[in-house]
C-alpha cells in the first residue's frame, strides 16, 4: 500500500527513485525552506544525503549499490553533478609511515643508490598502493633531494607524504673521515691527521689534483702502519672511506 516518506520539515517532498533494497531517494523542502536530496529506508526513515557547500541538492536515482546520482550547489550556489556514496563506502584515507630522513655517504660521482622503506595502512584496504618519486633504490645525486610518497586505497582515497635524502660528497666524507681519526687517535702520531687537514683544503681550494695525490700519501700511510699502529680491521675500513672518497671526487 501506500507509505507517506515524510518529509525533512518542509510541506512537499517527491519520490524519484528506488533500488532493489527498497532505498528511496528524492527531493524535499526542508524548514529552511530548502530543496535537499534525500534517501529513505525502512529502518532509517528519510534522511538528508548533504549538498556541496551550497544551499540546494536533489537525487535523481540510485543503483542497488546505494549510489546516488543528481545536482547540488556549491559554496558559490553553481549547480554541479553530484555523486553520493553510501554511509558505509570507505571515505577515510590509507595512513602513510615515511622515514624521518635518511643520509648516505656518495660511492660516485652521480651520488649514492638509496634504498627505503614506506609502508601504508588502511582501514578497509590490506594493501594500499604506495608510490614515491624517486623511488627506493634509485641513484640520489649528492646534496639533499626530497622524496614524494602518495598512498591509495581501493576506494580511491589517498594520502601524501615526503621525506629529504642526504647523500654527502667528498668533502663532507673527508671530513668525517677526519673526525673518525682524531677521535679514536689512530695513526702515528699527527701524520693521518695531516694528510687529511691538506686534503681537505686542497679540495676546497678546487685542486682535485692535489686532493688525490694527498689521498695516495694517506693510504700509503696507513698500510705503513699495519700491524704496527693500526689493527689490520682499522687500517682496511681507512683505506676502504680514502678510495671511496677518491672514486666520489674523481681521481
Amino acid at each position: 500500500g501506500m507509505v507517506d516518506l515524510g518529509t525533512l520539515g518542509g510541506f512537499w517532498s517527491a519520490a524519484i527513485a528506488v533500488n532493489a533494497s527498497g532505498q528511496v531517494v528524492g527531493t524535499t523542502l526542508t524548514a529552511a525552506p530548502q530543496n535537499r536530496a534525500f534517501s529513505w529506508t525502512q529502518a532509517e526513515g528519510m534522511v538528508e544525503l548533504g549538498t556541496l557547500g551550497g544551499k540546494t541538492g536533489t537525487a535523481s536515482d540510485i543503483n542497488d549499490a546505494g549510489q546516488v546520482i543528481g545536482s547540488s550547489t556549491n559554496a558559490d550556489e553553481h549547480f554541479h553533478a553530484t555523486l553520493w556514496n553510501p554511509a558505509g563506502d570507505d571515505t577515510t584515507p590509507p595512513k602513510i609511515d615515511v622515514p624521518s630522513g635518511l643520509t648516505a655517504d656518495a660511492t660516485g660521482p652521480a651520488g649514492a643508490a638509496v634504498t627505503y622503506m614506506v609502508t601504508a595502512a588502511d582501514e578497509t584496504d590490506p594493501k594500499p598502493t604506495v608510490l614515491c618519486n624517486p623511488p627506493s633504490g634509485s641513484t640520489f645525486p649528492i646534496g639533499t633531494t626530497t622524496v614524494n610518497c602518495t598512498a591509495k586505497d581501493a576506494s580511491g582515497n589517498q594520502s601524501t607524504a615526503s621525506f629529504t635524502v642526504r647523500v654527502k660528497g667528498g668533502q663532507e666524507q673527508l671530513q668525517d673521515l677526519l673526525h673518525f681519526v682524531d677521535s679514536q687517535k689512530l695513526g702515528n702520531g699527527t701524520s693521518l691527521h695531516d694528510k687529511l687537514v691538506r686534503a681537505l683544503t686542497l679540495l676546497a681550494q678546487g685542486d682535485v689534483a692535489g686532493t688525490c695525490d694527498t689521498l695516495n700519501s694517506f693510504l700509503a700511510s696507513v698500510r705503513a702502519q699495519i700491524g704496527k699502529s693500526l689493527p689490520p680491521a682499522q687500517a682496511a675500513a681507512l683505506a676502504a672511506n680514502a678510495l671511496q672518497i677518491e672514486n666520489v671526487i674523481g681521481c
